[in-house]
């Protein structure tokens, strides 16, 4: 949030992927070499299906050419909705 109020939306995006491929990879790595374990068919078919589809979007918003690089209000809206309804996926199905 401090990189985009100074108007460094690039850093905030690469944070953003950043985070992502280390949480995805790094601590599940670690873990798995820890302690294996298995993986629920959940993870695989809501989970990673939510986010590859929001990578997607991501992606999208930023190169359509509409957007010249730019992801609207509207879009940013989208995405954060997005992931409300996943929260929410997951909170009614605990």
């Amino acid at each position: 949030i401090a990189a985009v109020r100074k108007g460094e939306n690039d850093l905030a995006l690469g944070n953003v992927i950043g985070s992502n491929i280390f949480n995805s990879l790094g601590v599940i790595g670690l873990a798995g070499l820890i302690s294996p374990a298995a993986v629920s068919a959940d993870l695989i078919t809501r989970d990673l299906s939510v986010a590859l589809g929001l990578t997607i979007a991501l992606v999208v918003f930023a190169i359509w050419p509409l957007g010249r690089g730019r992801i609207t209000r509207i879009e940013g809206g989208l995405l954060v909705a997005a992931f409300a309804g996943y929260i929410a996926v997951l909170l009614a199905t605990a």
